[in-house]
């Protein structure tokens, strides 16, 4: 299953492994894992702004595929305004108040000698709940299991207004202060670029300015007309020493950015193009299958329509048909007449706002998006709406807590996630067989676990015989991740690989080698705490708590908490301890199901103020109704740790070999001649394999169908030049127009184009061999002069500098300027690779940069010819079939006479499972 984590890190790059994203989630300062301060129970994770971790734009990602199924988005945060608590006897007790921290810092406050202070708290009640369908499968064999991800604490809609900065550099600016003449005086200063500034209201109708003759008038209305220009009043959001409070600058100067939402916030919305049919919905034909129905009603040209399910449509003989939901049905058409449509000589009913039938794709106007969330409740979706793994869910949402030492508010953003599994029969046993491996799964990653010490071997270099070194391996303590080239097969045995030269075999005793499938053997276990009901885990607790995972929860219990059942800081963190939390499932009463926890009135009773703030905010942030209820959940849940459960559901990464490109090169297995070129390209891929898109085997697929025809199974990276003039008159205009001078006057084609061919070497049709100078006049009499590809007259020799490269033969002065432009936007990818392939675009023939020029445009070119001109390859990439071949095709060479060979391409490798 493809993972993709929640947030990215800090300066934009993406988290590269489950290691690395503890490594980073480690120093958040609250929001653990099984339990808060004061041993509060707590089912998440948060990952904050304090610490300069993650992606300061607050955006949360779907980690994995899936469907939305309820969703609350608020208007505004949860605000409560805590009063001070006076009492003096809970002195005593400061440590128990200290936070009295449910599951997202909610009350994090505690006493000071110092005076208390009134402090208002916000926190954002927003929140999101995926479903997701793990299932892992080698033929025939397969483990699989239902499980949720959560996003707590989602921004509402007041964060969704536009924000407005200053565009350009070197701007005037004028004096606020604006006499009855209305003129502009200009101030000392320049707008700084790029700063954020809030503009101010303009009124409807706008005010003039008047006033007594010569005497200046101090309002500032918030636009003036001065000629042709407009001048907005604007003020810096984060003013600079020396800057002014609020000045004038012309109105095109000021940029609005309208902020991203997510998909699932939206639908598509159409208008309707010409008069048009509505059919019924969906209905089953008499063979099992399902069409499109009959015309139903009629709706105007005009009228507005939303996509109920947007990417799925209905294809009925060459129409194509999308399901649409009525928004707005007008009444009269385009010539002021009443409603008057018919179908087979029978009137149609007007179409009803709030109907959904099947529409004619083609009578639709492009999309535009419109916001349908609903706010202030919580939905259930119906139907679900679907994820993709990495699709913006949101961005994190106030997350206020108070801390009375530094006598302030801490304002922070955060998000708080959780993953989980039903409780219900079916997906308990599914969850359990994951962890007993019930599908017996051997392949992905593996895992050594030595029990008791060990022998261990070291490789003969003469024989490759293994001897023992007399030495042992210690036992580990947790698995370790062995690579597959640390195992070594040799007379029948394995030997893995602990050390330098060092090995153990595999079929000693105390050694098991285990797949990451097997949950068990990782150490997953599971323990039933549904019999705790006051939301505190205490040792007293634990005598009620029974299942296998029991012994583990104690252990950990024990390490993490002292001798008066208070949490030792830090000590939930420590990473051996870390592991064996990663490692409990636990069941327990989620905190977002009730407005209280018994333990936490009790533990408050002498803060009463503190006590009633928490009791609110659980309130306020519950999701677990009854609708929910209904959908398959309950207040209970199996709780997993979100690092764990990222770890156990990835898939196995895809990695190109040189072995499976050679498969795909097909010549390449007669020799080893293109084993560098090969290994190159593979090497770049595995480097970049999600960020170009090639994650998936049909992605790799349609790639390769196109790229064995761009190079050959030659892998010729450079265009050779080598045409017949024949052939170039066919397809070139150029070929047909360049000309010598009078009297010559012949094409150019026909002097330095081959003419025939003696073995392989070409000859012109003065019959002497093609040579260099004929390669260069050919190009550039070929891509000379092409304004489409950005080349300048046949005389620049931009033709031949620009001429194709690389594993998509990139082509054309336009095109390498776009891919040097991708290659210095996304320089985090590649921190220490700075080209410039406009100057210098024989660069392009390293394989490094030709598989990365492939790369950037899969990933950024269109096509006018297709049904989405704005899509590019990889969205095409989605089915199996040849018109998706086509399409692709559209895009990387529209005028090739190629196209069956790029679809057998395609078959031959899909068929065949090369790079599955």
């Amino acid at each position: 299953m493809k993972i993709v984590f929640p947030m990215k890190l800090h300066d934009g790059s993406e988290i590269t492994s489950v290691e690395r994203f503890w490594d980073k989630l480690k120093r958040e300062s609250a929001g653990t894992f099984l339990m808060g301060s004061n041993n509060v129970w707590h089912g998440g994770i948060h990952l904050t702004n304090e610490n300069n971790i993650w992606d300061p734009t607050g955006a949360v990602r779907a980690i994995a595929d899936g469907e939305l199924v309820a969703y609350r988005h608020a208007s505004t945060p949860f605000n409560h305004t805590l009063e001070p608590d006076h009492d003096t006897a809970a002195t005593d007790n400061a440590n128990n108040a200290n936070n009295a921290n449910n599951a997202n810092n909610a009350n994090n406050a505690h006493t000071s000698s110092t005076a208390p202070v009134q402090m208002d708290l916000n926190t954002a009640p927003g929140f999101c709940l995926v479903k997701h369908k793990y299932e892992a499968k080698e033929g025939e064999l397969k483990n699989e299991m239902t499980f949720y991800s959560l996003y707590m604490h989602l921004a509402g809609e007041n964060r969704y207004t536009s924000t407005y900065r200053i565009k350009s550099d070197g701007i005037h600016t004028y004096n606020s202060t604006v006499g009855d003449d209305q003129r502009l005086r200009r101030l000392n200063h320049l707008a700084r670029q790029g700063a954020e500034v809030q503009i101010y209201n303009i009124p409807e109708p706008l005010v003039p300015i008047t006033g007594p003759a010569q005497t200046p008038v101090t309002i500032t209305p918030p636009l003036i007309y001065n000629g042709n220009n407009t001048f907005r009043l604007v003020s810096y959001v984060s003013k600079q020493t020396g800057e002014p409070d609020q000045f004038y600058i012309a109105s095109q100067f000021v940029e609005e950015k309208a902020p991203t939402r997510p998909k699932w916030m939206t639908q598509p919305k159409c208008t309707v193009k010409s008069n048009a049919n509505l059919r019924d919905n969906e209905v089953s034909a008499t063979d099992g299958s399902s069409e499109i129905g009959d015309p139903v009603a009629g709706i105007l040209k005009g009228s507005e329509v939303l996509c109920v399910t947007p990417g799925k449509v209905f294809n009925r003989g060459t129409i194509h048909y999308i399901k649409v939901r009525v928004l707005t049905s007008k009444e009269v058409d385009a010539n002021n007449q009443p409603y008057n449509m018919y179908h087979n000589g029978s009137p149609l009913n007007r179409a009803i706002v709030g109907e959904v039938h099947w529409i004619a794709t083609s009578l639709l106007m492009p999309p535009t998006e419109q916001f349908t969330a609903t706010i202030d409740q919580i939905v259930v979706c119906d139907p679900p709406k679907p994820i993709k793994a990495g699709s913006l869910l949101g961005f994190w949402g106030e997350n206020e807590s108070a801390t009375m030492d530094d006598m302030h508010d801490r304002d922070t953003l955060g998000v708080h996630i959780e993953t989980f599994i039903a409780a219900a029969d079916e997906d308990e046993t599914a969850m359990k067989n994951c962890i007993k491996n019930q599908g017996g799964l051997t392949k992905g990653l593996q895992y050594l676990m030595i029990h008791h010490p060990v022998a261990t071997y070291n490789q003969s270099a003469s024989d490759a015989a293994f001897i023992s070194t007399g030495a042992t391996q210690a036992a580990f303590t947790s698995p370790k991740f062995i690579s597959p080239n640390d195992i070594v097969e040799h007379t029948a045995l394995k030997y893995i690989k602990v050390a330098d030269n060092a090995y153990v075999m595999e079929s000693d005793p105390h050694v098991t080698l285990f797949s990451q499938h097997d949950w068990g053997k990782l150490g997953i276990t599971t323990v039933d705490a549904s019999s705790d009901r006051n939301g505190f885990l205490e040792r007293g607790d634990l005598t009620s708590i029974t299942s296998e995972g029991t012994e583990n929860f104690q252990t950990i219990y024990n390490l993490i908490v002292n001798h008066n059942d208070e949490l030792i800081p830090g000590k939930i963190r420590d990473d051996n301890i870390a592991t064996k939390i990663h490692n409990l499932i636990i069941k327990y009463q989620s905190e977002w199901s009730r407005d209280t926890w018994s333990a936490l009135e009790s533990k408050l009773q002498n803060k009463p103020n503190l006590l009633q703030f928490c009791q609110q905010f659980f309130r306020a942030m519950a999701w677990i109704t009854p609708e929910i209820i209904n959908n398959g959940l309950s207040q209970h849940l199996w709780h997993m740790h979100p690092v764990q459960c990222l770890n156990v559901i990835s898939k196995t990464p895809f990695k190109f070999t040189l072995q499976i490109l050679k498969n795909v090169f097909t010549i390449s297995l007669k020799n080893n001649k293109h084993n560098t070129k090969l290994q190159g390209i593979a090497d770049e891929l595995n480097r970049h394999l999600e960020f170009y898109q090639l994650d998936t085997a049909l992605k790799r697929t349609h790639f390769f169908a196109q790229v064995l025809q761009e190079v050959g199974h030659n892998i010729s990276i450079e265009e050779s030049a080598i045409y017949r003039a024949a052939y170039l008159k066919s397809i070139s205009s150029g070929a047909r127009q360049r000309r010598y001078p009078e009297p010559d006057g012949r094409l150019y084609v026909d002097v330095h184009a081959y003419s025939y061919k003696i073995g392989k070497t070409p000859y012109k049709s003065d019959g002497n061999p093609l040579n260099h100078n004929d390669k260069i006049i050919i190009l550039n009499t070929m891509y000379g002069n092409r304004h489409d590809l950005g080349n300048r007259g046949w005389n620049t020799n931009d033709g031949w500098d620009y001429r194709g490269r690389g594993l998509k033969q990139l082509t054309g002065r336009f095109n390498y300027i776009n891919f040097n432009n991708w290659h210095a936007t996304n320089q985090l990818q590649w921190p220490n690779d700075i080209i410039d392939a406009v100057n210098t675009p024989d660069i392009i023939l390293n394989l490094k940069y030709a598989t990365r020029s492939a790369a950037y445009f899969w990933l950024n070119a269109s096509s006018e010819s297709n049904p989405d001109s704005n899509a590019h390859c990889y969205d095409y990439a989605n089915e199996a079939s040849d018109i998706a071949v086509e399409r692709i095709t559209n895009i990387v060479n529209y005028q090739t006479n190629s196209r069956q060979a790029r679809i057998n391409n395609f078959w031959h490798l899909w068929n065949s499972k090369v790079l599955f």
